[in-house]
């Protein structure tokens, strides 16, 4: 008997297998250890029950965008140093201390420190002449402008000063080769694109004349001017294509948006790539501004959001180079360069600002005007003084009202009609008040600063011969100056710092370059000095992908032929195909696509490269075989997703014959052409293939491809599954895509198909890796997000800690993974998406009723699933076909599983109903319905389906007569007991690989959990009230788990024979007591536990019985045991501790006027003095240390920046001379801990807590409730009412009573409380319900504290902010798992040395 021992098991010398659950989260890990019979192991006095806590991690993003950013920085940096080591000695003959005052040039003049750097601030050698030269150059364009025309000698300081800021404000480099003012923008290479679009779209190659009766010049004058407004420029060009070729209005309609989107309107992707699918809330999510300054991160949130292929997401990118193009030129204008047009746009401000002074400005109105004068330029004052709102969140916004006020001001003046248009144009172009620097400079390629720069050197080189010294590149000498503006390091390169030269305290997973021999790099010897080459292949190893199912494995591009082939075999295998003769439809159910109809369409379509439509597809068919198709299953509703692309462009190339011959070399060119994205590296990469011409290489450089798959090569190819395929005489091994190839089978039904052989090849291959690997670096090759990876590494050191507790390691391991969570893109809401199926449905009339009542209803409703199957369903019963009474939707009708749930555990709304009852539906002898329902239902159905309401799926479940055939059931058995993700199976071989076969890792279905809390009637969960649940889902998983293997579910870790068999003996049993019912005249099926913890709670002992021993594996003892173990007032629950990493401090600078700035953190060591210059703040605590001063003991945070002096184990001296930076006094105390990194465990003052910085403790107390108050609380904050008979005055009572009893730091006086609870009785119910929400906040084991001002409790009830220790408050340090710890008082350290 497996229920041999009742009670808690103790461990004595013979340790007995066990079992550890786990429910591992984003930010959690809830545990269980128990044996065979369910009970709950000891270890260390204490019952294994808990959760571990931990911060969720953060993607790389921000880090990484940070690094690029520190990196552009110190490059730049690095230019101009070589710069002034080029000017220095010619400078020195002229004004020997030039350059010296510009390094010195911040130095404050009442800075003692720095007071002999001090040089007055000039820039040559008195204020006078300083004068003179702003007078002569009011910008610094207007000094580049002149020495550009101007052939006399200039001031070698001048010369200076022009090239120092070329090379300083240098420039994109977006666009390859030579440039000039006048070509800019090129009509012909925007007319290319629309005819690129065109064709992704409709599916139609515009004839290739279409542009020869096309004004060009004209065009492009029309797109580049800035008079009118932007819609009339729109407008314009669009009547100069209308002249010139006639298109059809859907194609006038497409390129009218371009236009809108180039001339800085809203570019609406919905009308460029149009589709019926989407729903409103998606089409606004594809509006998008090319002119503002979150287009990148916008842009980045549309390619996420899968509402664009990738065909369309590289023409949106061509479509901003454009807009570029157009902007440029813009604001070049006529201008031959970018210092002539900078200084025209300079006497535009002054001309406006004068107007506006001198004819609009009056004593009334002069701070107005001055006010949104300064919002246009950039500044607001503050407190008296000029504050920068340029970067702001509210910067457009504030432009905008700035804009509008001097509208009306000007539409109301007196000023003639000229002047007003002009100023109203300018406004219009948010070009009223242009400044030097603005984000429009982005648009100017470096090629226009290139050129002003030649012609200063070409000007100036004549009298200071310096100017024009050269070097040696690819043969061909090159101006010194020059390479530098144009030099920049290979981003394949990466940091110019060898790993291997590197201190080992420093991060060098960032540095992969390497060198051709040691010495200084400069951008004059850089090629002698890097291998390039050697730097580029590494780059390529770190940017690969692994294998979603092998590990380690790297993927392939996702333009591979090899990878694009599985994509459109993969969806080919997934396409159904019904075919008419005549009028008849010979298999109106739908089949798959035999081998030739997949082999045409491969062939005659896909292998072209272009996308392929539904239509074209049908078409091809119906040619070659004389019959009408109908395709469906496609991904969109008109065309396949996937597309042999790569294959049809290397096809125009080489060939077929060649493409198809040299495969390999193709995937070479693929390979590069994802990795490389400037032509001229490319080009050197695909000029050491083999077997490539140079003409083959320029045609190759051409394409550049972003993206890498989640397959490996390896998985696709390799030949494993045994199976007989086309004219194989015998069984053979074959690869996965050979399969996809001649089989109608798809990948996932391959790889899952034990008859393969697939699924213990993979095992066998990741379970034979490196096995001396860390356990961080297999984590990080499994294919999730850092979040899922820090879970799983928390989970094996739990299990490490577990085993060291117990002393043997666990015989088996349970697991529930959380998916890999991430914010949504996607946010459309459920009533858009039914108002808009309404609309495109033509439905609104005939029932508008419905749609009226929709409208008028709000999001929040609709996320009740019978509200949604209501209008979903035209509000109509789905199986009478009666009309819903909506005002008695939760009191008298039924959401009935269409598969019930004794089936299988699907709850999505695809197998959801909304029903007045489910009589009379089924058949009595299976789960299908009567078939006089569904002939009678079946046209409601079929326009449910056509008006799209319902899905393909869920009308093939309703319409189906058959019953489930074996392989189903299998599959529902396997998808009933274990979590069939592949991540799941990776993490199960992790931990294998880590504590060898003798543990069983089963991955088991979260629906087990779900279910057991039924079962056991803790159906309650709510995370804002402790985090006991995620304990409670572990001991549930594990127990449904336990049980399975137990009933002899389980043979070796995978699903068994039996477990079919019991599946089949439930079904028939629930079957038998559907028919017992319809005797007794009740023809409900009723809800029903899937056949794991049916089986478990069934009356029929049988099903709770091993059949081969014979044992009980379930008894009603075991249940009761289960629910006082999940109603334990006590858990262990732990929080990881750890250093706060990351910036050293805000990064906002303050300057010195402003209290942030004044108190703040000094931007350097060379200006320390905060009170004269400014600086950072906020600086972020790293970890505290412990110190004693005077008898008092207190916490002193380390902040991240003495962190970064000080390194990982800092000397006493070191930390004390910190100390005394921060505090004198300090020199005087004693340190009693070196190092408490954040979220440590302490008891103070009798109060359980953690410290998050020397002025902050949070509360580290899990709140306990009875549960029946847990399930009242639970209901009143989630409905806002309960039907418990606890009431809300009761819910008080019990919280103050766990505060009075266990919460020291938050207790209230007796008749403070008293008074509260009279106010809080008072108040109404929705405000009650706030106060119990703010008071569940602040009793939970984290940071949150109450603002209980309301009833007349503290504001930040409880926040501890001030610290000070007595000799009994002790420190706690605990293991992962909370069975190992060690408690120390303040009085002991104190007292050890």
């Amino acid at each position: 008997m497996f229920l041999s021992q009742r009670g808690s098991y103790e461990p004595q010398k013979i340790v007995p297998n066990y079992a550890i659950s786990l429910d591992i989260g984003n930010a959690s890990v809830g545990w269980a250890a128990f044996t065979p019979d369910y009970r709950l192991m000891r270890a260390k006095g204490r019952e294994l029950i808990g959760v571990r806590l931990f911060e969720p991690a953060q993607t790389a993003e921000a880090r990484r965008m940070a690094r690029t950013t520190r990196r552009r920085y110190s490059r730049r940096r690095w230019r101009l140093h070589m710069l002034d080591a080029i000017f220095d000695a010619p400078l020195a003959e002229v004004d020997p201390s030039f350059l010296a005052r510009r390094k010195y040039s911040w130095v404050h003049p009442a800075d003692e420190n720095n007071a002999d750097y001090w040089y007055s601030g000039v820039l040559f050698d008195s204020k006078n002449q300083d004068k003179r030269f702003y007078k002569q150059y009011p910008t610094i364009y207007h000094l580049r402008k002149t020495l550009m025309e101007d052939d006399k000698q200039h001031d070698i300081r001048e010369v200076y000063f022009a090239v120092h800021h070329l090379l300083k404000y240098r420039g994109n480099f977006l666009v390859e080769g030579d440039l000039d003012s006048s070509s800019v923008f090129d009509s012909k290479n925007l007319l290319n694109l629309i005819g690129e679009i065109i064709l992704c779209v409709f599916n139609e190659q515009l004839d290739g004349s279409w542009t020869a009766g096309i004004d060009k010049k004209r065009l492009a004058d029309t797109l580049c001017t800035t008079k009118g407004s932007r819609s009339m420029r729109v407008e314009n060009a669009l009547a100069v294509i209308c002249e010139s070729c006639e298109l059809p209005k859907e194609q006038i309609n497409v390129i009218k948006a371009i236009f809108a989107g180039l001339e800085g309107n809203k570019l609406d992707l919905a009308k460029i790539f149009p589709s019926e699918e989407r729903t409103s809330d998606e089409k606004k999510a594809l509006g998008i501004y090319f002119n503002k300054s979150d287009y990148e991160e916008v842009r980045a949130q549309v390619v996420d959001s899968g509402l664009l292929d990738d065909e369309q997401c590289e023409l949106l990118d061509k479509m901003q180079k454009q807009y570029s193009a157009i902007t440029l030129k813009q604001l070049l204008g006529n201008a031959k360069s970018v210092s002539e047009s900078m200084c025209a746009s300079y006497t535009r401000h002054q001309r406006n600002w004068d107007l506006i002074k001198k004819e609009l400005r009056t004593e009334d109105n002069a701070d107005e005007i001055n006010k949104h004068y300064g919002e246009l330029v950039g500044w607001t004052m503050v407190d008296g003084r000029r504050r920068s709102i340029r970067g702001t969140s509210t910067y457009e916004k504030t432009r905008q009202n700035a804009n509008k006020y001097f509208s009306k001001l000007i539409e109301a003046s007196n000023l003639s009609e000229s002047k007003k248009l002009d100023l109203k144009h300018a406004i219009d172009e948010d070009r009223l008040f242009p400044v030097q620097r603005d984000s429009d400079n982005g648009v100017i390629p470096y090629q226009l600063h290139r050129n002003e720069l030649r012609r200063i050197l070409e000007k100036q080189g004549k009298y200071y011969p310096f100017l024009l010294d050269t070097f040696e590149k690819n043969g061909e000498q090159v101006n010194k100056i020059e390479g530098l503006l144009t030099f920049r390091v290979p981003y394949f390169v990466g940091p110019l710092v060898e790993r291997e030269g590197m201190q080992p305290s420093d991060n060098g997973e960032n540095h992969w370059m390497k060198r051709k021999k040691s010495g200084e790099i400069t951008p004059w010897n850089f090629d002698k000095m890097v291998d390039k080459d050697e730097s580029g292949r590494r780059f390529i190893e770190r940017l690969v992908d692994t294998d979603s199912y092998l590990l380690g494995e790297a993927t392939l591009p996702k333009n591979s032929m090899l990878y694009q082939e599985y994509e459109v075999l993969n969806e080919l295998n997934n396409v159904r195909l019904s075919v008419r003769s005549g009028n008849r439809w010979e298999n109106r159910r739908r089949q798959r696509l035999g081998r030739e109809e997949k082999t045409l369409l491969i062939r005659n379509l896909f292998m072209k490269g272009g996308v392929v439509t539904k239509k074209a597809a049908e078409n091809l068919l119906r040619k070659e075989y004389g019959r009408t198709y109908e395709l469906s299953g496609l991904a969109s509703e008109s065309k396949f997703m996937s597309s042999m692309s790569s294959y049809g462009k290397l096809c125009r190339i080489f060939g077929a014959e060649r493409v198809n011959k040299d495969s390999e070399l193709m995937e070479q060119i693929i390979e590069l052409q994802t990795v490389f994205e400037d032509k001229e590296t490319l080009l050197h990469q695909l000029r050491m293939l083999d077997g490539l011409s140079d003409s083959d290489c320029e045609l190759l450089a051409r394409t550049h491809y972003t993206g890498w798959g989640k397959l490996s090569r390896k998985l696709l190819t390799t030949k494993v599954g045994e199976c007989k395929i086309g004219d194989d005489f015998a069984p053979q091994k074959h690869s996965i895509i050979e399969i996809m190839r001649f089989e109608d089978r798809n990948f996932m039904e391959i790889i899952t198909d034990k008859n393969y052989g697939f699924p213990e090849w993979i095992d066998e291959q990741n379970l034979g890796a490196d096995k001396k690997q860390s356990l961080e670096s297999m984590v990080d090759e499994l294919h999730v997000s850092p979040k899922v990876k820090r879970g799983i590494i928390q989970s094996v050191r739990l299990i490490d800690d577990i085993s060291k507790a117990v002393g043997k390691k666990p015989s088996r391991i349970f697991l529930e993974l959380a998916g890999d969570i991430q914010a949504s893109v996607r946010t459309t809401s459920r009533k858009n998406r039914l108002l808009e199926l309404y609309k495109n449905a033509g439905l609104r009339k005939e029932f508008s009723d419905i749609y009226d009542r929709l409208e008028a209803s709000d999001d929040k409703g609709l996320q009740d699933d019978r509200w949604f199957l209501y209008y979903t369903q035209l509000g109509k019963d789905m199986y009478t076909g009666e009309e819903l009474d909506i005002d008695r939707l939760s009191s008298d009708y039924d959401i009935d599983h269409i598969i019930p749930q004794a089936v299988t555990q699907n709850d999505s709304l695809d197998n959801r109903v909304l029903v007045s009852r489910a009589a009379n539906a089924r058949k009595t002898d299976s789960f299908a319905y009567l078939p006089e329902l569904v002939e009678a239902r079946r046209g409601f159905w079929q326009e449910l389906l056509d008006n799209r309401l319902i899905s393909q799926t869920k009308f093939e479940r309703l319409v189906r007569q058959n019953d489930f055939g074996r392989h189903e059931k299998e599959r529902f058995v396997e998808r009933s007991l274990v979590e069939t993700r592949q991540i799941m199976k990776n993490v199960a071989t992790l931990m294998r690989r880590r504590y060898g076969n003798s543990s069983a890792v089963i991955g088991l279905n979260s629906e087990l959990t779900k279910e057991m809390r039924q079962y056991l009637g803790f159906e309650h969960k709510n995370r804002d009230i402790n985090d006991y649940h995620h304990a409670q889902d572990a001991l549930c998983l594990g127990v449904a788990g336990q049980f399975a293997v137990n009933r002899g579910f389980f043979d070796n870790g995978a699903v068994s024979d039996g477990a079919a068999n019991a599946y089949n003996i439930y079904l028939q049993d629930y079957l038998r007591g559907y028919r017992e019912k319809l005797k007794a005249g009740d023809r409900k099926h009723g809800k029903a536990f899937g056949f794991i913890v049916g089986s478990m709670a069934s009356a029929d002992e049988n099903k709770r019985i091993n059949p081969k021993t014979g044992e009980i594996a379930w008894s009603e003892a075991d249940k009761d045991y289960l629910r006082r173990v999940m109603n334990y007032r006590k858990m262990l629950v732990t929080q990881k501790v750890g250093d706060s990493f990351g910036a050293l401090y805000n990064e906002t600078r303050y300057g010195a006027a402003v209290k942030e700035g004044h108190d703040g953190i000094a931007f350097d060591k060379n200006k320390a003095d905060t009170s004269l210059y400014g600086g950072f703040s906020s600086a972020k605590v790293v970890y505290s240390i412990l110190v004693e001063l005077k008898g008092k003991v207190r916490l002193v945070n380390i902040t991240m920046q003495e962190y970064s002096m000080l390194g990982d184990c800092p000397s006493d001296e070191a930390l004390k001379k910190v100390l005394v930076a921060k505090k004198p006094e300090y020199a005087k105390a004693k340190i009693l801990l070196r190092h408490i990194p954040s979220m440590q465990l302490i008891h103070y003052k009798g109060a359980c807590m953690t410290i998050k910085s020397a002025t902050e403790l949070n509360n580290a107390r899990q709140l306990w409730l009875d549960c029946d108050v847990y399930n009242a609380l639970d209901d009143y904050l989630k409905c806002g009412t309960s039907k418990s008979s606890i009431d809300i005055m009761q819910i008080w009572d019990a919280l103050f009573d766990a505060v009075n009893k266990h919460y020291p730091l938050h207790r209230v006086e007796e008749s403070t409380l008293a008074k509260a609870r009279t106010k809080f009785e008072k108040l109404d119910l929705d405000k009650q319900l706030d106060v119990l929400g703010m008071i569940v906040v602040a009793l939970h084991a984290d940071p949150g504290r109450a603002n209980l001002s309301l009833v007349g409790l503290p504001s930040e009830w409880k926040r501890v902010r001030s610290v000070s220790f007595s000799d009994d408050d002790e420190f706690v340090f605990q293991s992962p798992s909370g069975l190992f710890e060690t408690k120390i008082t303040i009085a002991e350290l104190k007292k050890a040395e």
